[in-house]
């Protein structure tokens, strides 16, 4: 199965909604802000975290520690992006 390709955005116009392109993605309907923001940053931040997840598990079957402590600023990127920027 695919996802939709290109970079996943919160619409500045309606936080509520999630965009590839000029695509909605997924509309969120949450009772508050706090929830809403933390929801549409993890969601909009999907693909990325896809990317990170299969790049470990390459590097991982291949064993080769040098390359997974390359990957580490990358995990650490994606997880910020969901969270909101903190590392």
């Amino acid at each position: 199965m695919k996802h939709t390709q290109g970079e996943w955005k919160i619409d500045e116009g309606d936080k509520g909604v999630i965009m590839a392109g000029a695509r909605d993605i997924c509309v969120l309907s949450i009772e508050t802000e706090r929830d809403w923001e933390a929801n549409a940053r993890l969601i909009a931040n999907a693909p990325d975290l896809l990317k990170v997840c299969k790049q470990y598990l390459n590097i991982y079957k291949m064993n080769n520690p040098d390359l997974l402590s390359g990957i580490y600023s990358l995990i650490n990127e994606a997880v910020a992006k969901v969270e909101g920027g903190k590392i």
